[in-house]
């Protein structure tokens, strides 16, 4: 981000400069640098996972991080503090969350989940992987499922 000062009415150079130095540092201390990562990481994906084990002391619910996919692309936002509050609040309407994976236990940490899909203003798409921050044991079966009685009982060895 680049800024022009612009100082009329000083009495001498110091002060010229001294008034120019209060000017940038004003200016800067409006806008914030962030990325999409910072603003996703103030209000991240959690999904509930099913089949967890029964002894997971989050309950099967999984905070997902996110991982740029391109790599040499920038994600770097500069705005104003009012707009940043903004962006936050409404990060959703300019993202598109689509898994690629069923949300079933056992899920190992660093999984690739599915993607997150950013779009600029320009309407550019910024491509980034859901990923578990944790591992997710599943739960054992202690009565087989519907599915395995149907197979038992339509097997030739059946009696």
């Amino acid at each position: 981000m680049s800024l022009i000062a612009v100082v009329l009415g000083s009495t001498s150079d110091t002060s010229r400069y001294e008034d120019a130095i209060k000017l940038m540092n004003y200016g800067f201390s409006q806008f914030l640098s962030t990325s999409i990562a910072e603003i996703y990481l103030r209000n991240p994906r959690v999904v509930d996972i099913r089949g967890f084990d029964l002894n997971d002391p989050q309950v099967g619910r999984l905070s997902l991080e996110i991982r740029l996919q391109s790599t040499g692309v920038s994600d770097v936002i500069v705005t104003s503090r009012e707009e940043m509050e903004y962006w936050v609040q409404n990060f959703s309407s300019y993202t598109v969350t689509e898994f690629t994976r069923e949300l079933q236990a056992p899920i190992t940490q660093g999984e690739v989940m599915g993607t997150l899909t950013y779009y600029n203003e320009s309407g550019q798409p910024l491509i980034y992987d859901l990923v578990a921050s944790r591992s997710i044991a599943a739960r054992e079966q202690l009565f087989p499922s519907l599915d395995q009685l149907i197979c038992t009982w339509f097997s030739p060895s059946f009696p």
